[in-house]
């Protein structure tokens, strides 16, 4: 009656664990950042070649490319304000710049323009690993690209979740396995993902990477759950009871 009990209780609290968490996306829209606040990288540019930045990107905005392009004519192309206000213009134009955005970002760490249009690029392009990266390499330094990076954090588990939970309906539950575990590797602490692996991996029969999944699990209620369905699992039965009697009083699977 314990097996059958705890094992119900287990699915049903897996399930809801992960798919009822939700985050709210970091925000991100197609407004671009001010190419010259500071620091920015080179020389410093005269007052024409500064004013030049702001009409061509406002040009471009507003479709009038003739003057984009003629006001950007007065900033350096080899200057770094020169050459991402060129990618700015392409961007903008809906061309592919992903790949010369992400190696201007990184040549330029400290310019901030950069980074947060590497960033909006990635995103675009649903690569949010790449964007969470991006954020991270620049953490260390800033507490707005902390928060930054927390946020795009919460958001690859998210996704990536809804993936592995999506493989799972589909039978994959292998595949759900590796991409939770994946998923741990940036999140470790989430214990709601390592809730979801441990299911992904009975569901294989892995009972290998779910003993060792649940090994870091806490104490909460839904972990003591878990870990009471492992030691099922294994015919560890005292375990199980002990795990059982620690669940809180009201839970409809506690032993007395």
């Amino acid at each position: 009656m314990l097996r059958v009990g705890i094992s119900l209780a287990v699915a049903l609290v897996l399930f809801a664990s992960t798919a009822c968490r939700t985050v709210a996306p970091a925000v991100f829209d197609d407004r671009i950042p001010d190419l010259l606040r500071p620091p920015i990288p080179g020389s410093e540019l005269n007052s024409r070649q500064q004013r030049a930045v702001g009409a061509s990107v406002a040009s471009a905005q507003r479709g009038d490319w003739m003057r984009a392009g003629r006001e950007a004519s007065l900033v350096p192309q080899e200057h770094p304000v020169g050459e991402l206000l060129r990618l700015v213009l392409a961007h903008l134009r809906g061309e592919d710049v992903s790949p010369a955005m992400y190696g201007f970002a990184g040549r330029h760490p400290e310019y901030q323009a950069a980074g947060e249009l590497a960033i909006a690029v990635a995103r675009r392009q649903g690569d949010l690993r790449r964007a969470l990266g991006l954020a991270q390499e620049r953490a260390p330094a800033d507490e707005k690209w902390r928060r930054l990076s927390d946020r795009l954090l919460d958001e690859v588990v998210v996704v990536e979740t809804a993936a592995a939970q999506g493989l799972m309906a589909r039978g994959d539950q292998g595949r759900a396995l590796a991409t939770v575990l994946e998923t741990l590797k940036l999140a470790p602490g989430r214990e709601d993902v390592r809730r979801l692996g441990v299911q992904a991996a009975l569901e294989a029969g892995d009972l290998r990477s779910a003993t060792h999944l649940v090994a870091a699990l806490g104490d909460a209620p839904a972990n003591l759950e878990v870990k009471a369905m492992i030691a099922e699992e294994l015919e560890q039965w005292e375990l199980a009871l002990e795990f059982a009697r620690r669940l809180p009083a009201d839970s409809p699977d506690r032993c007395l």
